[in-house]
């Protein structure tokens, strides 16, 4: 809706990146409070959070160039331009980065991604505000009153009331990071207080259960929205690649919601 912000002499601050900038940043620092008040290695959290949005960034912008590989030689500006990334691919390349990280400093991997999973919901949620901003990643025409009409410097067709596929998907990624962080901090923040008490219980909600419940929520939520959005991409049965996708998130997820449950279920058999 409004590409440029403002504008200081010839620098422009552009809407998109502005707004990735601002949920990066928050995404980071809500990590590490997070961290520090479930008596974890805040500076840990901190770093990994850090390099993992980075490569966010970078597995974004590579899996959009891959998608839109042919525009590479025709319209290289388009494709290389601020204003193009694939989330998918951020998420997948950002998660093992992180994972990888913290590998190395051999700290309790399902633990530490668990806490800092929801806060890619939160970037994401900002990230979509961005893509308002700039008029990408638009809805169908519509005739409803919440559709909206993007000026001419946008990148959405102009003089068109659109669904607003932006803003809902803002919403929704809200949403799955205050569920998540609400679910997250009602099983498991009890725990920093008083683990050698009942130290099987802390096991308890070790597994991946907050990643997988990411993976569901967010492979469901995009899947939906990829109905809405006007994307002449449809490769097979009439769903977009992106919605292949989210199948292979949603598969993902229930893989780890369900071996969170069968891990407990064996404790407690055992």
């Amino acid at each position: 809706m409004h590409p440029i912000l403002f504008s200081i002499g010839h620098v422009h601050a552009y809407g998109y990146g502005f707004m990735i900038a601002v949920g990066a940043l928050l995404a980071v620092f809500v990590s590490e409070f997070r961290a520090n008040r479930r008596g974890l290695n805040g500076d840990l959290v901190f770093k990994v959070a850090l390099w993992g949005l980075f490569a966010g960034l970078v597995g974004a912008k590579l899996t959009y160039i891959a998608s839109n590989f042919p525009l590479l030689f025709t319209d290289p500006k388009y494709v290389l331009g601020t204003d193009g990334f694939t989330v998918y691919g951020g998420v997948v390349l950002g998660i093992l980065v992180g994972a990888f990280l913290l590998r190395r400093e051999k700290a309790d991997i399902p633990v530490y991604m668990d806490l800092i999973i929801p806060q890619i919901a939160l970037a994401q949620g900002f990230g979509r505000i961005g893509c308002f901003l700039a008029g990408c990643c638009y809805g169908k025409p519509t005739t409803h009153v919440f559709g909206v009409t993007f000026p001419p410097e946008a990148i959405a067709p102009s003089g068109i009331s659109l669904i607003p596929t932006q803003l809902l998907s803002s919403a929704g990624d809200f949403l799955i990071f205050l569920v998540l962080v609400l679910i997250s901090d009602f099983g498991t923040d009890h725990l920093r207080l008083s683990p050698k008490k009942d130290p099987d219980r802390r096991s308890f909600f070790r597994p991946l259960s907050i990643s997988g419940l990411y993976l569901v929520l967010y492979g469901i939520g995009r899947f939906v929205i990829e109905f809405l959005r006007m994307d002449p991409r449809r490769v097979l049965a009439g769903l977009t690649s992106n919605q292949y996708v989210s199948l292979l998130f949603l598969a993902a997820g229930l893989f780890l919601i369900l071996k969170r449950f069968r891990t407990v279920q064996e404790k407690i058999e055992a």
